[in-house]
């Protein structure tokens, strides 16, 4: 390629050069990035260039179609520190073959001065036209993928005909050459897959236990013990429930297999973090492939064992796919905390991660958005929360009964009735000054003839309802509602309290309800640690467990609750728990200060020696501090964490400020 305006470096230094080289599948031979990079060279020593501080970054076996990629992501967060002066490629499509991302990234090294040299699509930035020529080349290797989507189909369907092998190797069966390996080549395709002769009994045995109703758990701890070998695709050993479940519903055991069940849809969202990525979605009925092979388990005994399988399922009728509510929301996202436990610091979602037992995590915390990478048990944050929500909730009862006194009281003074009756008439004002001004414009020969026409005539028929509801609201009094007493309250708030305390996944709503804005993770220091934990704060609001009806004949009529009642209570509490030394520091230095000695402090509150003289340490120097909590409120990134490690490959490690949960 021809350079239309020589390269140039700036300040006396030598000239800063990236190459960007990458190949799509494993499948491509491995050489291929090594051979992009020496032809990359060959261009710049063409171009003159002779000495230059090269970097090179590279992707390997990943799609260009895929937007986040490891190698990209450094090259776009190194154009923002305009880290070069040169970017070059073999061509586009080694950057990217989504249109749309090209034209960002190359756009944004121009925007930032960085020129970008595309040799194999004549691209320059140093041309005025580069722009035309980027997004002709662009579209051009998308088709080039989506043809070769095409061909690899074609190619798929011919195997399935002819009976060969299309997919990853199931359980139970074995793949054989169609051209067997030698001392100098490797078993060469098509492939064929049989029945394991190793396997048949333990399968059989499977589906005879869930037949007879064992628990698909108990199942897989067997299946594990016999060392039964999973699909060749599986990324654990040990088997599952849910890949037993797997395998009983799996129609080849009865002799009958199927193919493409799922196709492959791409994202075309490039703000998702996997932009450019397919993922599978169930294909229509009439698309699914399907051929004849030999049965492992009689088609009775398959029956059977499914049939088994949906007696367990409690919602049978749950509508599937798109059509589920939850279809497309993170399963992370489902939990009674959804939407209501988010990061102190960063604002974002606790997400259910980062810890083996199952915690919350902030969500943006991984990729290092966010420095807050402390963690806290899912168990115990749900133990926690609920029993502090139903602690403050149930401290005074009396207050509840205060509302529903004065709930009585309102309403036998008719305040509702002659609250919508004033909305009623102010209404009915709003809407005749409506109609008037149509009727003026109507008379003075309005253009648009036929739409007034239709404004006025629905701004008739709102008024006669609104005086139809007024006249009938004029003639008859509002009935006075159901009033629970105090017993059948004081009931009804045991029983909605141990709703909280479970925190089950369907008290999301009534939470809601209680809680006067998000709960918020707050990170803790201990005082003379590295340790970090989280506290959770938030507001509770008494009314929240007032019955349904009450609660909503408050908000519907816009009634002022005692002030006693209609304030809300802010609450903290540990996602920790705290070991004895922090726990029992102040009161152990308060026990010193009163001239008990450590052996006695030791026995009265069960510690041990050392911990005893840790305790008494540690509450000197908190009162020596004049602090009375062991935990200090983090406000900024802490310059040490206990288990918060940088690691190379984070996203969030540039910063010491920024380590890694463990």
């Amino acid at each position: 390629m021809r350079l239309y305006e020589p390269l140039k470096t700036r300040l006396g230094r030598c000239l800063r050069v990236l190459i960007y080289a990458r190949y799509s599948t494993d499948d491509q031979k491995k050489h291929s990035i090594s051979a992009q990079i020496a032809k990359c060279r060959k261009y710049l020593a063409q171009w003159g260039i002779t000495d230059a501080d090269i970097e090179v970054i590279s992707d390997a076996g990943i799609s260009g179609e895929i937007v986040h990629r490891p190698g990209i992501d450094r090259v776009i967060a190194g154009i923002k520190l305009r880290k070069w002066d040169l970017i070059l490629a073999e061509d586009s499509s080694r950057l990217y073959r989504n249109l749309g991302a090209c034209l960002d990234l190359v756009g944004g090294a121009v925007d930032l001065d960085i020129r970008v040299i595309l040799p194999g699509d004549d691209v320059d930035t140093a041309n005025d036209n580069w722009k035309p020529h980027l997004e002709e080349a662009q579209l051009h290797h998308t088709k080039s993928n989506a043809y070769t989507r095409r061909r690899i189909k074609r190619t798929m369907e011919e195997l399935w005909e002819t009976g060969a092998a299309v997919g990853p190797l199931r359980t139970g069966f074995k793949r054989n050459p169609s051209v067997p390996a030698t001392t100098k080549e490797l078993a060469k395709g098509p492939f064929f897959d049989e029945v394991d002769e190793k396997w048949v009994s333990v399968i059989h045995e499977i589906f005879e236990r869930i037949a007879r109703d064992d628990a698909p758990w108990s199942a897989a701890e067997w299946a594990s013990s016999t060392g039964l070998k999973k699909a060749s695709n599986a990324k654990s050993p040990r088997w599952t429930d849910r890949n037993i479940i797997e395998l009983v519903r799996n129609p080849v055991y009865r002799g009958v297999e199927e193919y493409r069940k799922k196709r492959y849809q791409k994202i075309h969202n490039s703000q998702a973090p996997n932009a450019g990525k397919s993922k599978p979605v169930r294909n229509e009925p009439e698309n699914i492939l399907t051929r004849q092979v030999r049965p492992i388990v009689a088609p009775a005994l398959w029956k059977s064992a499914n049939q088994a399988i949906d007696n367990r399922n409690l919602n049978p009728d749950a509508p599937s796919g798109i059509d589920n509510p939850l279809a497309n929301i993170p399963r992370d996202s489902r939990g009674p905390l959804s939407t209501l436990f988010i990061c102190g610091i960063c604002g974002g979602k606790m997400h259910v991660q980062g810890r083996a037992e199952g915690g919350y995590r902030c969500g943006r915390a991984k990729s290092g958005a966010c420095w807050n990478r402390a963690t806290a048990l899912q168990a115990l944050t749900h133990e926690q929360i609920g029993c502090r929500i139903v602690e403050q909730l149930l401290a005074d009862p009396g207050h509840l009964e205060a509302v529903v006194k004065h709930l009585e009281q309102v309403f036998q003074r008719d305040e509702p009735r002659k609250h919508r009756l004033a909305e009623l008439e102010a209404e009915i004002q709003h809407k005749t000054q409506q109609r008037d001004r149509l009727l003026d414009l109507q008379e003075n020969g309005a253009t648009d003839s036929v739409g007034l026409a239709d404004r006025l005539k629905q701004r008739e028929a709102e008024l006669r309802d609104a005086q139809a509801e007024l006249a009938a609201l004029q003639q008859q009094g509002e009935e006075l509602p159901t009033f629970p007493t105090g017993d059948e309250l004081r009931s009804l708030l045991k029983e909605t309290a141990g709703q909280l305390l479970s925190l089950g996944p369907d008290i999301a709503s009534l939470l809601r309800r209680v809680l006067d804005g998000p709960i918020r993770a707050v990170p803790y220091q201990q005082f003379g640690s590295n340790k970090v934990v989280l506290r959770a704060e938030f507001k509770v609001r008494l009314l929240g467990l007032l019955p349904d009806d009450l609660y909503l004949l408050l908000k519907r009529m816009n009634i002022s609750p005692p002030q006693s009642a209609a304030e809300s209570r802010t609450v903290a509490v540990d996602l920790f728990e705290p070991s004895s030394v922090p726990r029992h520091a102040r009161h152990s230095w308060a026990m010193r200060s009163t001239g008990r000695r450590r052996k006695q402090i030791e026995v009265e509150l069960g510690l041990t020696k050392r911990n005893a003289c840790l305790a008494l340490r540690l509450g000197k120097q908190m009162a020596d501090a004049g602090i009375t909590d062991p935990f200090l409120r983090l406000n900024e990134p802490p310059s040490a964490a206990s288990r918060w490690r940088k690691r190379a490959a984070d996203p969030g490690a540039d910063s010491a400020a920024e380590p890694e949960a463990a």
